[in-house]
């Protein structure tokens, strides 16, 4: 009978640094790791809440009034945010706004009473991102043409179809790309690209 061959100090030895090894690369990779992760993730909600107003925009779904309960006529729902802009439609690098388009604007966010608005857009949520970190870096392809950090957007779904308006892009453009990033890894981005056609997509 063959005696069974035992494991060596030597390969216990060697099997504890390569473990060591990929403990220590790991630990030392974890913040980057997490912080691709908070921003993917970030990208992804951000592209579920464009769908989710897309498919408001769709069914053309009326809301209740916050003051006397009466219902608003919807024209449309979108998605509004801008980025390092003073000003009343200013919602924060980390935070978009998801409304109900009530006023006859041709889909453009407007949070205070005009001449064609006597109420104001209503606000069906504001969402900011889980991780403080995270924050919409530049929007690609407005109005001027290249990314930009100052400026605001407005991605507006009106029915039946529905139709997609994304406002403050450039006129020769069919799509918005909205690049997410991280303070402390800024190398670490995602892009949401929303199309004309209506296609959202997470590059």
């Amino acid at each position: 009978m063959e005696k069974e061959k035992g494991i060596t100090l030597v390969e216990i030895a060697v099997s504890l640094v390569i473990i060591t090894m990929f403990s220590a690369i790991l630990i030392s990779n974890f913040p980057r790791i997490k912080a691709s992760f908070s921003v993917t993730r970030a990208a992804y909600k951000l592209a579920q809440d464009l769908r989710r107003a897309q498919d408001l925009g769709l069914s053309g779904t009326q809301i209740k009034g916050s003051s006397d309960g009466s219902s608003i006529k919807v024209q449309g729902y979108g998605i509004h945010m801008s980025i390092n802009l003073d000003g009343y439609e200013y919602t924060g690098n980390n935070e978009y706004w998801i409304y109900a388009n009530s006023c006859l604007n041709q889909g453009l966010y407007y949070i205070a009473p005009w001449v064609l608005c006597t109420t104001g857009d209503y606000i069906v949520e504001k969402i900011k991102f889980d991780d403080v970190d995270v924050y919409i870096k530049n929007f690609n392809d407005i109005v001027g043409g290249g990314d930009t950090k100052n400026g605001w957007m407005d991605i507006n779904f009106s029915p039946p179809s529905p139709t997609t308006t994304i406002n403050n892009k450039c006129s020769t453009c069919n799509s918005i790309n909205i690049t997410l990033s991280n303070h402390s890894f800024p190398d670490q981005i995602k892009r949401v690209v929303v199309n004309t056609s209506g296609l959202i997509e997470v590059k």
